[in-house]
């Protein structure tokens, strides 16, 4: 059941959530400033809340959505728009950028390969931007944040001396920047399979042609909205990002638009695959066709033989020649020589 669906006749800002199709809620931290760093996978949400007067920079990472008192508790201590958990919860919430009175809010869709299979998948994940602290919420765990996490551990990085509006737009921008690599993979299997379809246009390059545009139709869902809330970004208050950051985002824009690009490339050459199986096939078919039309055609003349050969009149060529079973084949065989090589030199096959 979608969320949609289960949600359906319920007031606005009622929080609920999948939990059949989630896992179970993990929560942790990092806090940290230029010289001090701490993590810490904590037992409860309550255990979080004391860090929004550390002074430090604090990444919450929530991981899981089973557990709507996470969520509740999230709403009373920071007094958030249920509307705003409603779409952390909801999986289908297009990526967006919000600015409520003292937080903002965020939705990206994070893009990864399927290790099995190596489809496309795509992952919701929201931020909440609240002074000192940045939330993020995951429907489950693994993510593409592990180099932003490096570079907090390092110490002496321009990520530990800027705040959590920075903080942000480094998660952005690495999901970003996880794009590019997403649109390359797709592009090599869009390649593959266009050789694939002009060598041999079988069944199995339809189930390939059908998932490719699911794939590129999945990145534009996930790239052009994401695109217009970055601009939203370069626009925000003074009071949501530093007036140093903004130059950051303005290369994080520009990104996303060559993302756009790239994205919209990929999905003309997937909605192309269909005209050039179409093509190949119908290619193929009047190949055989040409074919079965010259073996007709060369075998028209010696159906006739046979044929007048196969009257019974008494008076026939060559009926009573002791060789003239051998003449007439041979006579099939030479007209057959000849027609074949006239479709040769007509270069008909």
């Amino acid at each position: 059941m979608t969320f949609a669906a289960k949600k359906m006749g319920l007031p606005p800002g009622t929080i609920i959530s999948l939990s059949d199709d989630r896992g179970p809620v993990r929560i942790s931290y990092i806090k940290y400033a230029e010289s001090a760093l701490s993590e810490q996978v904590c037992g409860s949400i309550e255990e979080v809340f004391a860090l929004r007067d550390s002074g430090e920079t604090v990444w919450v990472n929530v991981e899981g959505t089973s557990d709507i008192s996470v969520f509740e508790k999230i709403v009373e201590a920071y007094s958030i728009d249920r509307l705003v958990v409603e779409d952390i919860l909801d999986a289908d919430t297009r990526p967006k950028f919000e600015v409520y009175e003292g937080y903002a809010f965020a939705v990206a869709k994070m893009l990864y390969r399927e290790p099995s299979e190596g489809y496309v998948l795509e992952e919701h994940v929201s931020f909440l931007l609240i002074g000192n602290m940045l939330f993020t919420f995951q429907f489950k765990h693994g993510d593409v944040f592990d180099k932003v996490r490096d570079r907090i551990r390092s110490s002496g990085g321009r990520i530990r001396q800027r705040k959590s509006d920075y903080l942000f737009y480094a998660l952005l921008d690495v999901m970003i920047d996880n794009y590019f690599w997403v649109l390359d993979l797709v592009e090599e299997n869009i390649v593959s399979t266009e050789d694939s379809i002009l060598s041999n246009p079988d069944k199995e390059s339809l189930g390939d042609i059908r998932r490719l545009k699911k794939e590129a139709l999945l990145l534009r869902k996930a790239v052009f909205p994401l695109k217009e809330a970055v601009f939203l970004m370069l626009h925000a208050e003074e009071k949501v990002f530093e007036k140093r950051t903004l130059k950051y985002l303005k290369e994080l824009h520009e990104h996303i638009v060559q993302v756009a690009e790239n994205t919209e490339n990929v999905r003309d050459m997937a909605n192309g695959l269909m005209d050039v199986y179409i093509s190949t096939s119908n290619t193929r078919l009047g190949n055989i066709t040409k074919v079965l039309t010259i073996v007709s055609a060369v075998f028209i003349p010696l159906n006739l033989l046979a044929g007048i050969y196969g009257m019974n009149f008494e008076v026939l060529p060559l009926k009573d020649h002791p060789y003239g079973f051998i003449i007439v084949i041979l006579s099939m065989v030479l007209i057959a020589a000849v027609l074949f090589l006239y479709f040769r030199f007509k270069k008909w096959f």
